[in-house]
């Protein structure tokens, strides 16, 4: 975990933040603590008596609590700075959001909202932006648990642009489709890829109008990705001040998979068989539709519902609907801007949204093995404190998760990156009073973990295998030149 804070410059950022005191190793040790355990802060006491921490400080619940408090928004901003410097010019910034519990409602962001999780419970909702080409995360705010994501854009926007955000190009989910986030970006001229909803009522008419047999043809065939797609325009118009600025249209990207036609069809038929078999059963039965029930079922169907008991009395399925859904299946879409169709072609389109999944998954490695699920504070210093802990955590983890599913080796021999820390848990430190301090020697999988990040074995700690071989391979490479 040091080697891994040393490469990635987050011990070198907080260094630079907060001194070389105390305080860099405290939060250092926590963080490592959310990898390696998916635990409460309550056993750490414990945990530091057996295992090595840089932190020389035994930190109870109390000592953490304390810690948590007096890290300030300055803090964070610097950590956002120091974040930012590592960006490259063409970089990709993806953008999302997800929900956080917590059990204070009290908090100027405990809301009850909607989550994947169907916790019942208040949530603060947290958006982070990633640098997809490096898996870093660079910057987050934390937001109220009952706000969608296209609110939130504009304001984070002016954000970006004070903090120095500038010719990044941004990746987004459809969540973030809305005239109002469409125009602000356009006016910004900001290059951007969106994944659409081909329910659009644009995107939904140049479906219509698409033949599927034309479509489906060797020149709009995409061997990388097996599946079509088609260049087509979207028109979007922009005001400023109440006039109409000319703009070019948006590029839309439409795809289609077959195979994903096939499912998805089979999808709706079953769909619509099961909920008709389930309305019947209310008539025969005399059954009362719930009001939520009434809500979901007319997607797809015309319900007559007595009013005052709720008996459904009649339903016929909403034909047109139907249709449109199996029209629309196997088709998906993205928009674009500023994005040069030679430059960007349609395959690399898709290589670059791709990157996405990275960002996926590090907001479940929050809530799994960084134990980050729940936020288990009451005031408004400690949560804000545990969010920065548990960012600096994803730092790691994010760097973690990029060696790791990029190198063949790791992922061969370990199926999680827990199996990998569990591998290196026989390693010993062993220390006595003013003598050098001893690593214990590094076998089998170790060093293949350590061959994967190009980290450094300690000094006679290589099995002597690896070090023949070493020397074989240097001997030959001095004899070739």
């Amino acid at each position: 975990m040091e080697r891994v804070a040393e490469a990635s410059g987050l011990r070198k950022d907080l260094t630079s933040i907060f001194g070389k005191g105390e305080i860099v190793d405290d939060l250092l040790s926590l963080a490592y603590y959310n990898l390696l355990h998916q635990d409460c802060y309550n056993h750490f006491e414990s945990r530091q008596k057996i295992e090595w921490y840089p932190t020389k400080k035994t930190l109870d619940p109390a000592k953490i609590t304390r810690l948590t408090q007096s890290l300030t928004e300055q803090h964070k901003q610097d950590l956002f700075s120091y974040r930012q410097a590592r960006i490259t010019e063409d970089s990709w910034i993806a953008i999302d959001s997800t929900s956080f519990s917590v059990y204070s409602r009290h908090l100027a962001n405990s809301r009850f909202g909607k989550n994947k999780e169907h916790d019942h419970l208040p949530q603060v909702n947290l958006l982070v932006l990633y640098d997809v080409s490096s898996g870093m995360p660079v910057y987050y705010r934390v937001l109220p648990g009952n706000i969608t994501d296209a609110r939130t854009l504009a304001t984070t926007f002016k954000e970006l642009d004070i903090r120095g955000f500038k010719d990044i190009q941004f990746l987004l989910d459809r969540g973030y489709i809305t005239f109002e986030v469409l125009e602000l970006l356009i006016k910004k001229k900001a290059g951007f890829i969106m994944m659409a909803k081909t329910g659009d009522k644009k995107i939904s008419q140049v479906i219509r109008a698409i033949s599927v047999d034309d479509f489906c043809v060797t020149a709009n065939y995409i061997g990388k990705h097996q599946l079509y797609g088609m260049d087509h325009e979207y028109p979007f118009e922009v005001h400023v001040k109440g006039k109409l600025r000319e703009t070019t249209p948006l590029r839309l990207c439409l795809f289609f998979d077959p195979e994903l036609q096939g499912v998805k069809k089979k999808k709706i038929a079953d769909f619509i068989y099961r909920n008709s078999e389930s309305l019947q059963s209310h008539i025969d039965e005399g059954i009362p539709l719930t009001d939520e029930a009434i809500e979901d079922f007319k997607k797809y169907f015309t319900l007559t519902v007595h009013k005052d008991t709720n008996m459904l009395l009649s339903f016929e399925e909403k034909a047109h609907i139907i249709k449109q859904q199996y029209i629309r299946s196997g088709f998906f879409a993205c928009l674009c801007n500023n994005m040069d169709r030679e430059k960007y072609p349609l395959s690399t389109i898709l290589d670059r949204y791709g990157k996405r999944d990275e960002q996926e998954k590090t907001f479940m490695f929050i809530k799994s093995t960084q134990n980050g699920r729940r936020l288990r504070t009451s005031t408004e210093p400690s949560t804000e404190g545990r969010v920065f802990i548990q960012f600096i955590s994803l730092i790691l983890n994010s760097y973690i998760h990029h060696i790791y599913s990029n190198s063949p080796t790791l992922e061969k021999l370990f199926p999680t990156r827990q199996h990998m820390y569990h591998e290196l848990m026989s390693i010993r430190r062993i220390e006595h009073p003013k003598k050098a301090k001893i690593i214990t020697e590094f076998v089998g999988k170790q060093v293949d973990i350590f061959e994967a990040f190009m980290f450094d074995i300690p000094k006679g700690c290589c099995p002597k295998s690896k070090m023949k071989k070493s020397k074989k391979k240097s001997t030959k490479a001095i004899a070739k030149k």
